[in-house]
């Protein structure tokens, strides 16, 4: 990829932002910055490919994961 790009973006969550963060944690995943209660900032860069991204939508769905990451 030749082409660098930042983003942020914000989420809502049906559970406490603080939760989100304590299980990503317990992971080894770096979470997004809790905003309040139910909203998370989150960022990714060149450097979050599909792996990661696949490897943090795992640990948040608690879906068995075919590969390890990271």
């Amino acid at each position: 990829m030749d082409t660098t790009y930042f983003n942020e973006f914000v989420t809502t969550t049906p559970i406490p932002a603080k939760e989100v963060e304590a299980k990503l944690a317990k992971a080894g995943i770096l979470s997004g910055f809790p905003l309040d209660e139910n909203r998370m900032l989150w960022c990714a860069t060149e450097l979050n490919d599909e792996r990661a991204l696949n490897h943090l939508i795992a640990a948040l769905t608690e879906e068995k994961e075919v590969d390890s990451c990271c």
